[in-house]
């Protein structure tokens, strides 16, 4: 997962097969995308959070959510969410996912650690 964001700032699509097993199992899941962040920050259990994971669905509406991933002390990547941006969470799935409005909008709310969340 880490690997796909070496080009910080930029959304690349992600395969649906490469995603923690908990997001691959949203019922009508139809896409996904990852971005790294150009400035990491470290969260309060001190992972480092490097970037957004977005996973599309339909359900007779588009629907996008945000997850945050980062790597632990011990290497381990980590994950939280789901985030629902205001703006571009529920979309026409004629225009396609609205990328745009959904990554770098969000942050895990305050007192979040990814940590503690799951583990993939």
């Amino acid at each position: 997962m880490t690997c796909s964001t070496y080009t910080p700032g930029i959304v690349n699509p992600y395969p649906i097969t490469a995603l923690p097993a908990p997001l691959q199992n949203l019922p009508g899941l139809s896409q996904a995308y990852i971005s790294g962040y150009c400035s990491t920050y470290k969260d309060k259990e001190d992972v480092e959070v490097r970037g957004e994971i977005l996973a599309a669905r339909y359900d007779g509406t588009g629907k996008g959510y945000v997850w945050f991933f980062g790597v632990n002390s011990d290497s381990s990547v980590c994950f939280a969410g789901p985030e629902k941006p205001r703006e571009g969470h529920y979309y026409a799935t004629g225009d396609g996912v609205p990328v745009e409005k959904l990554f770098g909008k969000a942050r895990p709310p305050k007192g979040t650690s990814l940590r503690k969340n799951a583990r993939l």
